[in-house]
C-alpha cells in the first residue's frame, strides 16, 4: 500500500466551500484503479492549510494511472479554484502499523 500526503493550502476565507468541494471528490476518487481510501486533515495552526491522505494499492495507480486519466482532471475542477497554489504531493511507504 502507497500512502499519498498532499498539503494543500487554499485561499483565504475558502474553508467552507473547500470542504464541501472535498466531501465529493469521494465519486471520483472511488472510479480510480487501485484507490483504496482518503482522509482530510486541518492545520490548527494554519487554518487555510489542510494535508489530504490518499491510500493506493501501488504508487502507479496514483502517479500514472490516475494522473493520466479524466478523473483527474474532475478532481481539479471540483477542488481546484481553492487553491492558492499548486499542493505538494508526496508518497510514502507504510514500514510499520500497530
Amino acid at each position: 500500500m502507497i500512502v499519498e500526503l498532499t498539503t494543500i493550502r487554499i485561499k483565504e476565507n475558502h474553508n467552507v466551500a473547500f470542504e464541501a468541494a472535498f466531501e465529493k471528490i469521494e465519486e471520483v476518487l472511488a472510479k480510480a484503479e487501485g484507490y483504496l481510501s482518503h482522509e482530510l486533515q486541518k492545520n490548527i495552526e494554519k487554518s487555510n492549510q489542510y494535508v489530504a491522505v490518499i491510500h493506493w494499492e501501488k504508487l502507479e495507480d496514483h502517479t500514472v494511472t490516475f494522473v493520466q486519466s479524466s478523473l483527474f482532471q474532475e478532481l481539479g475542477t471540483l477542488i481546484g479554484p481553492y487553491f492558492e497554489n499548486a499542493p505538494d504531493v508526496q508518497h510514502y511507504e507504510i514500514i510499520q502499523k500497530k
